[in-house]
């Protein structure tokens, strides 16, 4: 590809509820407590999302034994049994605080709102690990860590930050539309590679991307792949990133992302748009930032645990991870849902059409739309 490659040259995009949890709220003297006997179910709900997510965390590390992703979800199974117990004990005491009268209903609403967010994030998480057979093992361990972080931060609600991109309240809804194009060489043309999204492509396929918005919005387009490499495809610095609405608009431009020789990696792509500028997103114009080398390889863990031996593996950058986590309420609010039964569009690139389905995603403040591309 140019210098913004799909390892091409592609360098290498899968909830939007955010809420800044305040810290603890004056009780008010009219406070009406709870109905009593709600606690005890609701820990039994929370405790089998942990509980089942635990286990198949433990079901990941043995379907990847030995391979460079092992370690990262070590990590994760560690980084997750340590949250487990203190978020099912966090939960019930919230339960217990609002039946007895001692916090405000409004509190209890606000900080409910996070650990349910949390929750929502854990399921997610599950079902990624339910179809890991069906991913890249490397990829599928980058998201599952970002994930992680999310939900960390999510939980964390009194300590004032919220756990992604801040929306203002009131904020218009962002309808956005997007496409993944994929062709083929067939003699002495290209031919379409339909619903490439997530699909096999391989060394000499191409791909761009599409957006369009039903009103302004800034458009930020980030990639990663599984070999830890993160950067921003679209806007670099100085670039006007606003939106014509209702104008489809592609990357880059007239030309494609070429596949290079570098096979076995999965490719993420991230379509952002935003009613206003994303001052998180704005500080990483023009950022390519390369992946980071483990530092040595082994089994085990930090503790000194004995596990399979693995292969050295690479890093993704620390701002990969946290822009991961800033994004991730954005992308898990099933966007593809909302795109079921949109017919194929034909698109003009150059002298040619090309055939996708969109994606569309409308979400209050910024919506996001991501696609994985397979490069074999």
């Amino acid at each position: 590809m140019s210098s913004k490659s799909l390892l091409l040259s592609l360098a290498s995009l899968t909830p939007l509820v955010l809420v800044a949890c305040p810290g603890p709220q004056p009780v008010p003297d009219n406070n009406a407590p709870r109905p009593q006997g709600s606690c005890d179910l609701q820990i039994e709900s929370t405790q089998k999302t942990t509980a089942d997510l635990s286990a198949k965390l433990d079901y990941a590390l043995v379907e990847v034994a030995g391979q460079a992703s092992y370690d990262s979800f070590q990590e994760v199974k560690v980084g997750f049994d340590q949250l487990q117990r203190d978020f099912d004990l966090q939960s019930y005491k919230l339960c217990q605080d609002a039946e007895a009268g001692r916090v405000s209903q409004a509190y209890y609403e606000k900080r409910r709102t996070c650990m349910d967010n949390a929750l929502s994030a854990m399921r997610v998480m599950e079902s990624d690990l339910v179809n890991l057979k069906e991913r890249d093992p490397q990829e599928a361990a980058w998201a599952i860590e970002s994930k992680l972080a999310w939900i960390q931060q999510a939980v964390q609600c009194e300590s004032g930050g919220s756990p992604g991109l801040a929306v203002p309240s009131g904020a218009p809804k962002v309808e956005l539309t997007a496409y993944l194009l994929c062709q083929r060489k067939a003699g002495a043309g290209w031919e379409d590679v339909p619903n490439c999204d997530g699909a096999e492509l391989r060394e000499g396929d191409r791909v761009r991307f599409g957006y369009k918005t039903a009103s302004p919005a800034r458009i930020y387009i980030l990639a990663h792949n599984s070999t830890g490499q993160f950067q921003m495809l679209f806007p670099d610095p100085g670039i006007d990133n606003e939106s014509t609405p209702n104008a489809d608009t592609f990357v880059p431009g007239d030309d494609w992302f070429v596949l290079d020789d570098v096979g076995g990696v999965t490719e993420v792509v991230q379509i952002v748009a935003s009613a206003e500028k994303l001052p998180e997103l704005e500080a990483l114009r023009g950022k390519d930032f390369p992946p980071q080398r483990a530092a040595a390889a082994g089994g085990g863990n930090a503790n000194g645990n004995k596990g399979p031996q693995v292969k050295t593996r690479p890093k993704a950058a620390p701002e990969a991870y946290k822009t991961r986590g800033l994004l991730e309420p954005f992308i898990a609010r099933g966007f593809k849902t909302q795109s079921k039964g949109k017919a194929p569009v034909r698109s003009a690139v150059g002298q040619a059409e090309v055939a996708t389905v969109p994606a569309v995603n409308a979400l209050p403040g910024a919506s996001a739309v991501e696609f994985r591309v397979i490069h074999k």
